[in-house]
């Protein structure tokens, strides 16, 4: 096994350079950073660290989410909630920068002594996952798609189960031509399974399923595709759903710019109950996910691991949270 001084001496650097690298402290040159790294992981360096912090976990969190977002505010909340009550600790660990690569997390953790990790929406993906497993870290997932994955304990709800519902509750009020508005995840991440699920339960129904991709365009230049779509059903009913909540700003707005009341022959539900949905006109239904529970599920779960019991699944309820939006004008 390589030790500290062999990771120095062929990085070109001191031994208390190499743990600043490892451990993301600041006083450290970014070339530096990333020569070290780029060593530990030719060597195949693993830092023993301190003493493992059998009282603190971390969960990955992007600079680029917002802290006023109701999804990673509410799931906090509940982490924390569980943590305090459990005498933990949580550690948020940003992952922005653009050379920050499941060694590197490896390295943040370990160079810790953090043994417990908690997947959120963000990264690591799963190779990553099974590489944190290899090394001791305990890990829970709020991806469906991670109980495949060996070691790994999962708290989720079931949102096959509210696609079911709503699309259910559309299909009751007239809507049979029916929309999905997603934005690309990318590979790996649980929008995926939402897609899947909606593709599978639409075709179950004898109809054929519909998307509108609006990966990477921003929601100022999203007008146009509504706008297109509302001409293009000219008055004809039909239902829509998205992955992600943002765009809905944009589909009433497109009804504003074009005269017409708000949904005009449109149902709607969104799939996470976001505040704001509540103060639009119509109020938006919504798939109300249990974010707050997840989180407090997710930690318990890692507790229990980290206490030497075996990874499992939870599966939590969701309800729908019904409102204008899915019934007023079919």
């Amino acid at each position: 096994m390589p030790s500290i001084h062999e990771v120095a001496r062929l990085a070109g650097v001191s031994t208390g350079t190499v743990s600043r690298a490892l451990t993301g402290k600041p006083d450290i040159s970014e070339a530096a950073r990333r020569r070290v790294i780029q060593v530990v992981k030719d060597v195949g360096y693993v830092p023993r660290g301190p003493k493992a912090n059998t009282r603190q976990i971390a969960i990955p969190v992007s600079l680029q989410f917002r802290l006023n977002d109701n999804y990673f505010t509410w799931f906090l909340e509940g982490m924390y909630n569980a943590a305090f009550r459990l005498g933990y600790d949580v550690a948020l660990l940003p992952f922005d920068r653009t050379e920050y690569t499941g060694d590197d997390l490896l390295m943040h953790l370990l160079g810790r002594g953090i043994r417990g990790l908690v997947q959120s929406y963000f990264l690591p993906l799963p190779d990553t996952l099974r590489k944190l497993v290899a090394n001791g870290v305990q890990v829970v997932s709020t991806f469906d798609e991670s109980a495949s994955l060996p070691a790994v304990g999962v708290a989720t709800y079931d949102y096959y189960d509210a696609f079911y519902r709503a699309l259910m509750m559309l299909l009751e009020h007239g809507f049979r031509d029916l929309y999905l508005v997603y934005e690309d995840p990318g590979p790996d991440q649980s929008g995926h399974a939402r897609v899947r699920a909606y593709d599978d339960l639409v075709r179950e129904c004898g109809l054929e399923p519909h998307r509108i991709d609006v990966t990477g365009i921003s929601v100022d230049k999203q007008l146009p595709i509504f706008m297109r779509l509302i001409e293009e059903r000219a008055g004809k009913p039909y239902g829509i759903m998205g992955n992600y909540p943002w765009f809905i700003p944009s589909f009433y707005r497109a009804h504003d710019v074009m005269g017409l009341s708000p949904l005009n022959r449109a149902g709607l539900i969104a799939t996470d109950d976001f505040e704001y949905l509540s103060y639009l006109s119509p109020p938006v239904s919504a798939i109300a996910s249990p974010i707050r529970e997840m989180g407090y599920q997710a930690v318990e779960l890692l507790v229990e691991m980290l206490d030497g019991k075996p990874a499992r699944k939870v599966v939590l309820p969701a309800k729908i949270q019904i409102r204008r939006s899915s019934n007023a004008v079919g």
